[in-house]
């Protein structure tokens, strides 16, 4: 069974912020920096945490640091890792 997958736009001087709140709570996501330029991360949920990973979010977006929050199909299925 493979995760959710999010991606997201993070304002960039908060980029280490989101990260670290998303790293304290434990099994709730994995989170990646893809563009650093952009401050695109992506983020690869278990299923049984989409719900904690989406209010967690639905507050930073809230606060204007996250945005263009969407799940997409996990690129893991697709890409040779």
């Amino acid at each position: 069974m493979y995760s959710k997958y999010y991606q997201s736009l993070v304002k960039k001087d908060k980029t280490w912020f989101i990260s670290g709140i998303l790293k304290s709570e434990e099994n709730l996501v994995l989170s990646r920096t893809i563009d650093k330029q952009l401050g695109l991360l992506e983020y690869f949920v278990s299923p049984e945490q989409e719900e904690k990973f989406l209010k967690v979010m639905d507050y930073f977006i809230k606060e204007g640091i996250v945005s263009e929050l969407q799940e997409k199909e996990n690129r893991l299925k697709t890409e040779e890792v």
